[in-house]
């Protein structure tokens, strides 16, 4: 069952929203390079080319098996501690689904336990939409498509129809919104609603962590963001790199060859365009950012370094008692 909201994704307006970003910024150093930054995610996983670089990224070996793989092993690990967050009728709402695999696998088990649930897949991107689709309806699960950015909240859970509570899945987009997609949900769940959201640590080698992102898919991936500025992939040479002050894995590409456009606005030949960012935080980063707006469970499995938390609202955030205490043993901490 698909319910798709229009919504345009071509190129030229995507070219259009980069180009806004050059307008209203000046470079900066980082690590002694001029640097612009375009990592909005509005603009990222748009258009059939971004969506099919995508897709071979999260099937390739050197980023799934760190990535993807890892924030499976999580949820699959944890289930038992994720649906007890969950009532007899639950709606799942993926934000962000792409392949909507992880959501799949919650949805699968909430509804083998007795649960009534109605998968909702939420993306902007069609195409991620249509196997997600066809992922749930496959597993037996009762799913509905919602074409939709995930910065209008409000306009999703318009689409969303279903009886009972609602469990939203951020899942990794905490990496990529940051805090902001904490509070976003937050402004929208009631008190019977529950969330899930994961994130890669800062726990293991960086140096191994940025090499997941070094892989030729993940640039043609990433170069999918400049796409319609005349920039050819022999126009830059792309180098992931980390940023220990935003404590961040950022996607590089170092322009060699810069066409009108961006030069009108500024840009020049050697300049650094960060075209997306994967926020990598510790233990204790990610802890503060859930537990102002919520109260729940961790767990964190350290061979992979990554963790997750499933909870529910906290009504006032402005307190600032928090829950965290992992030394006590609030985390659920896997060898």
């Amino acid at each position: 069952m698909a319910r798709l909201r229009s919504q345009s994704t071509d190129i030229h307006k995507c070219a259009t929203g980069v180009l806004a970003v050059f307008d209203r910024q000046e470079p900066v150093a980082v690590n002694g390079r001029r640097t612009w930054y375009f990592d909005d995610p509005g603009l990222q996983y748009r258009g059939d080319a971004q969506a099919n670089a995508y897709l071979a990224l999260n099937h390739s070996e050197e980023y799934a098996g760190g990535m993807h793989d890892a924030e499976t092993a999580c949820i699959r690990g944890n289930l038992d501690t994720i649906l007890a967050h969950m009532g007899p009728k639950v709606s799942v709402i993926d934000l962000g689904c792409g392949e909507g695999r992880k959501s799949r696998d919650i949805a699968n088990a909430a509804q083998e336990g007795g649960r009534s649930v109605i998968l909702y897949a939420v993306d902007i991107n069609e195409r991620f939409l249509e196997i997600a689709l066809r992922n749930g309806t496959e597993s037996g699960v009762r799913t509905v498509t919602v074409l939709e950015d995930l910065t209008d909240l409000e306009a999703v859970l318009r689409m969303v129809d279903g009886d009972g509570d609602r469990f939203f899945n951020v899942g990794a987009n905490f990496s990529l919104f940051g805090p902001e997609i904490l509070r976003k949900v937050h402004g929208v769940m009631s008190g019977s609603d529950a969330i899930y959201v994961s994130v890669q640590l800062n726990l293991r080698d960086i140096g191994e962590i940025v090499r997941q992102y070094s892989n030729p898919t993940n640039r043609d991936f990433a170069f999918g963001a400049l796409a319609g500025l005349g920039i050819e992939l022999d126009d830059v040479v792309f180098s992931p790199r980390f940023n220990p002050v935003e404590s961040s894995v950022e996607a590089v590409f170092t322009i060699l060859n810069v066409p009108k456009p961006l030069s009108e606005r500024g840009v020049r030949a050697g300049d650094d365009i960060v075209v997306g960012a994967s926020f990598k935080p510790s233990l204790e980063v990610f802890a503060s950012a859930v537990e102002k707006y919520f109260s729940g469970d961790f767990f964190v499995d350290q061979s992979t370094g990554f963790a997750g938390f499933v909870g529910r609202k906290r009504f006032n955030i402005g307190d600032k008692e928090v829950l965290r205490n992992a030394e006590a043993g609030s985390f659920k901490k896997h060898p």
